[in-house]
C-alpha cells in the first residue's frame, strides 16, 4: 500500500504487508502478520501494539530524532520494558507480546526514551490534541466512543509526544516514555 503527497494514514491488515509512506508526515500501522514499513520523507509515526503479538515487523528507514514510535495499548509499560538488541547493523526491538519489530541501519545505542510513545489505549494525533475541547473530548477514534460517535479520553493530555506539542501541564499517567 502506497501513500502520497500528503499527511497519510496507512493500515495494513492481517497477512505480510509492504506500506510505503512516500511524501508527508505519515503514520503506518502494519497490523497482523509480518509487515515492511517505509516511511520515506517527513516526519513519520510507525504505530504497533504493543500486548499483541502482531509478527516480526521492519521499519526500512527510521530516522531518529524525525521519525516516532508508537504502542498502543502498553499496559502501563515504558521504555525500560523495552527490550532492544543490537543485529548486526540492525535494532530489534522484542515485545512482552513475542511480536519483534527490527530498525534497518539503526543502533540501539541511538534510540531513547523520546522515539517511543506508549499508551495504555488510542493515542491522540497532534490534530486531535489541537482540537480537544478541554472536557477530554477529541475529533478523532482514540478512546472510547461518545454519543456522537466521536472519541472520549479520561485526559486531553493524554499521550503528548516528547519535545512536540506538548500542553503546559504534564503528560497523564495514560502515556508513559512521552
Amino acid at each position: 500500500m502506497t501513500g502520497g503527497s500528503g499527511n497519510d494514514s496507512i493500515n495494513g491488515m492481517g497477512g505480510n504487508d509492504y506500506l510505503f509512506g512516500m511524501a508527508g508526515d505519515d503514520t503506518l500501522s502494519g497490523d497482523a502478520g509480518n509487515d515492511t514499513l517505509t516511511g520515506y520523507t517527513g516526519s513519520d509515526v510507525f504505530q504497533f501494539s504493543y500486548s499483541l503479538n502482531q509478527g516480526s515487523d521492519r521499519i526500512q528507514d527510521y530516522s531518529d530524532g524525525n521519525d516516532k514510535i508508537r504502542f498502543t495499548n502498553s499496559g502501563g509499560a515504558g521504555f525500560g520494558d523495552l527490550v532492544l538488541t543490537d543485529i548486526g547493523a540492525d535494532c530489534r526491538i522484542s515485545l512482552a507480546s513475542g511480536g519483534e519489530i527490527l530498525l534497518a541501519g539503526v543502533s540501539a545505542a541511538t534510540l531513547g526514551a523520546g522515539d517511543f510513545r506508549l499508551c495504555l489505549s488510542g493515542c491522540l494525533s497532534a490534530v486531535q490534541r489541537r482540537r480537544a475541547d478541554g472536557q477530554g473530548r477529541a475529533s478523532g477514534n482514540a478512546g472510547a466512543a461518545r454519543r456522537d460517535g466521536q472519541a472520549a479520553l479520561p485526559d486531553a493530555r493524554a499521550c503528548s509526544h516528547a519535545g512536540q506539542g506538548r500542553l503546559s501541564s504534564p503528560p497523564a499517567p495514560a502515556c508513559r516514555g512521552s
